[in-house]
């Protein structure tokens, strides 16, 4: 392996706050943990990518780690349920005929039918073996490699991976940026509805011609309830294409106040100061990181001096390690400001109500940093405090909840070892979303939840959007965690990419809630009127069975376990099983299962619309 060797080090073993540092809040002290060698994730490589998402439907999400060495294979750790992982990537064909040489990678649910697919960027060296890849989930724990016969399979450099559906018409499309000036720029797959896909990056206006290997990432940031796209460029000035809502975009960063000219890299979107509109931090490896505060008119202020987040040392030599001849040095004179910073993700890890920021440094310059937001406008670093300023090169995490108790944790890589810092969590109350699309994509991607709560004495609603990849080549999961504080109960308003608003008021605090974006199919049911198809019981079933695993259940084992519509026969049995497994459900959740009047005898009785409907009202009452 070509390496290539520079030399820096910092004037200090940490970089120094650009201000007096708040005093440490008390609201901070959690404890976190590195388990990842008793967890089973602590392998030690050139890891370029972490993805959580749950591909086996089993309510634990599950960790997906790319890696650019030829001595190294990815890695798909599943999530075994009890703080433990097991590899199984060969086992889930994830291996079948590639190498690896991997940077980027995103977990998506592109055909809607319910189980997370995945694409991986090949990396930063053009290679027929090492192409792009989109991995179909087939429903059984294995994968099969469609990036051909769906037309995104490219060997050129390829490196961020971020899904959105851009359009508005429930699928999701899928953008990717390139390392080096490749010909026709970046992609920007439009999805079209059959398996395959259509780069349309030319005619929407997004084929940035400036490298691109730093983070993309999607956010509506001028809530007009279309996705816009961040791509952070190095050897140019970043772009903020604005979404016109007619399937182009305008590259709006200078306006905006967001075309920083450097070396960036990581991309995180989040509502720091709870003001309802999304705000950005863009990290820089050779320059101070940027905080964009939304001013809610187009336009963005950069307050990361301020605010104590711009990462910034004093440098007096530089070292850089990079691989294949991918990395450029970058030189900077002796005593220079500068950041060390490559991944950025926001997440209220002691659930206080206001998101934090962890940011990976790289290049064995400075200790990675856990920003905690004081909910002033400022930050605290308590990387040291906790235990997670590791002085290496890291070059990315994502947040996960390894043991669904509520509490983030937090997933480390880079040229290294990995690290899984558990998180012990305090006395705070929280709240989990995950809203389903049925008209808007499967996993909702761009949808707006909004929870409010009092907190602290204090009416305060937070913001978060469905996400599908970003950051730094990698993703955290899309399950939205709320932290609540002291509030015992919260009001949540989920708006989907259709359009389509639900509000549920006074949800009990320490929960997780899975809601889709509308009732059933043949919505409302006719008794004596609508026909029972197999269709209304395949649905029944998968929300039942997401009500079980919510409830710490697991999934339901059906007797006929699959049903063909238009074919298929329903049987009072299958009736019988639905009401057995939700009266479960709700026995978990501690009320009392649901009465059903009419009585099934198997093989005489006859299924029924009013059974169905029965079913519906039972369902929608423990979401």
């Amino acid at each position: 392996m070509q390496k290539l060797f520079v030399f820096i080090a910092l004037i200090s073993s940490a970089v120094l706050p650009s201000a007096e540092t708040p005093v440490q809040p008390v609201s901070s002290q959690v404890k976190f943990t590195e388990i990842a060698d008793q967890a089973g994730v602590g392998e030690t490589g050139l890891s370029y990518s972490i993805a959580w998402g749950d591909y086996d439907n089993d309510g634990y999400d599950d960790i997906f780690v790319t890696y650019l060495d030829n001595d190294r294979v990815d890695h798909l750790y599943r999530n075994k349920g009890n703080g433990t992982f097991e590899e199984v990537a060969k086992k889930a064909g994830l291996l079948d005929g590639f190498g690896s040489a991997a940077e980027g990678a995103a977990w998506a649910d592109f055909d809607n039918d319910g189980n997370l697919d995945l694409v991986v960027a090949n990396g930063c060296e053009p290679n027929p073996d090492y192409p792009t890849q989109l991995w179909r989930n087939n429903g059984d724990g294995t994968f099969t490699n469609v990036a051909r016969q769906a037309g995104v399979e490219y060997t050129g450099r390829t490196m961020s991976t971020s899904w959105a559906d851009y359009n508005n018409d429930g699928l999701l499309d899928l953008y990717i940026g390139t390392y080096t000036v490749e010909p026709g720029g970046n992609f920007l797959y439009k999805n079209n509805g059959d398996g395959t896909f259509t780069n349309v990056a030319a005619k929407a206006g997004t084929n940035s011609h400036r490298e691109s290997n730093g983070g993309t990432a999607w956010a509506d940031y001028d809530n007009d309830g279309d996705l816009d796209l961040y791509v952070a460029n190095r050897g140019g000035p970043n772009s903020l294409f604005r979404n016109n809502g007619d399937g182009t975009f305008t590259d709006v960063a200078v306006a905006a106040g967001v075309a920083a000219n450097g070396n960036s890299e990581g991309v995180a979107w989040g509502d720091y100061n709870n003001d309802g509109f999304i705000d950005l931090y863009v990290a820089d490896q050779d320059n101070p990181a940027h905080l964009y505060r939304n001013n809610g008119d187009g336009t963005f202020t950069d307050v990361a001096r301020e605010a104590h987040v711009d990462n910034t040392g004093l440098l007096s030599a530089i070292s850089v390690e990079g691989c294949r001849g991918c990395h450029k040095a970058s030189e900077i004179p002796t005593g220079t400001r500068a950041g060390a910073g490559v991944g950025a993700n926001w997440a209220d890890y002691d659930n206080d109500g206001w998101l934090d920021l962890f940011v990976a440094n790289g290049l064995n310059t400075a200790p990675n940093r856990l920003y905690h937001n004081n909910g002033d406008g400022t930050f605290t670093d308590m990387a040291a405090a906790l235990g997670m300023d590791f002085k290496g090169d890291d070059r990315q995490g994502a947040w996960g909840d390894i043991d669904n108790d509520g509490f983030l944790d937090l997933m480390v890589s880079g040229f290294g070892k990995n690290k899984l810092y558990h998180n012990s969590g305090n006395g705070n109350h929280w709240i989990v979303v995950k809203p389903v699309g049925v008209v808007s994509n499967r996993d909702a991607v761009g949808a707006r939840v909004e929870v409010t709560a009092t907190i602290g004495g204090k009416r305060l609603k937070q913001v978060r959007e469905v996400s599908a990849g970003g950051s730094r080549h990698s993703e955290d999961s899309m399950a939205l965690e709320f932290g609540l504080g002291d509030a015992a109960a919260a009001d949540v308003t989920i708006t989907f990419p259709s359009g389509t608003k639900r509000t549920f008021t006074g949800l009990k605090a320490n929960q997780f809630f899975r809601y889709w974006e509308r009732g059933f199919t043949d919505d409302p049911i006719v008794p004596g009127k609508t026909v029972v198809k197999a269709l209304h019981m395949s649905e029944l079933r998968a929300r039942i069975n997401a009500l079980r695993v919510a409830k710490g259940l697991t999934a339901y084992s059906w007797t006929e376990s699959t049903l063909n519509p238009g074919s298929s026969v329903i049987k009072a049995v299958d009736i019988a099983e639905l009401r057995a497994a939700l009266a479960e459900a709700y026995t978990r959740a501690e009320m009392p299962p649901p009465s059903f009047p009419d009585p099934l005898v198997a093989g005489s009785t006859v299924v029924k619309a009013i059974h169905i409907a029965e079913l519906r009202r039972a369902i929608i009452a423990l979401e």
